[in-house]
């Protein structure tokens, strides 16, 4: 199913690209904005709120973005009302902040269970992040996590005709 968060989104996640890979992310993107919300930045500021705002915002859709199993409960604590799914989506980082350590597996073991059933009533687009380089590493998170979208960034940053690369992962 198509939505507004489809694979040729991306967002940027402090990488420094050349211009002319800005012309190619902005064609892919069709002008849609998109606001990354690491979960584990905002402890104290993570609230209906702060999502509300940041949903309410013409053409913005926010990705939040979690790395433990404590981050998705405290989004998924947000409810319906404010996890709008047309606006917001999952993101599902698979790199620990403390080691720098990445592991495809987080993805599956955050979205196992009850907090996959959630993810899945509220109808939520989830997004692997982190840790993607190969064709086998998005066909693992979608078979293992039935993830919907990807966010890449380290393994085409790294390459010189991004497009094509693009072309190859998916």
């Amino acid at each position: 199913r198509r939505r507004t968060f489809d694979r040729c989104s991306f967002a940027q996640q402090g990488y420094r690209l050349p211009s002319k890979d800005y012309e190619a992310i902005g064609k892919c993107s069709k002008g849609r904005k998109h606001f990354v919300l690491c979960v584990c930045l905002t402890p104290g500021l993570l609230n209906n709120h702060l999502i509300g705002v940041l949903s309410s915002i013409q053409g913005l859709h926010c990705i939040l973005e979690v790395h433990s199993v404590g981050e998705l409960e405290r989004v998924l604590e947000l409810g319906p009302e404010v996890l709008d799914s047309s606006r917001v989506a999952l993101g599902v980082n698979n790199r620990d902040l403390g080691t720098f350590k990445v592991e495809l597996a987080n993805t599956n073991v955050l979205l196992s269970g009850d907090r996959k059933a959630e993810v899945d009533r509220l109808g939520l687009l989830t997004v692997g992040e982190s840790g993607i380089f190969t064709p086998d590493d998005v066909k693992f998170l979608y078979d293992s996590a039935g993830i919907g979208a990807i966010l890449v960034g380290e393994s085409l940053v790294k390459q010189e005709d991004i497009e094509a690369a693009t072309k190859a992962l998916l």
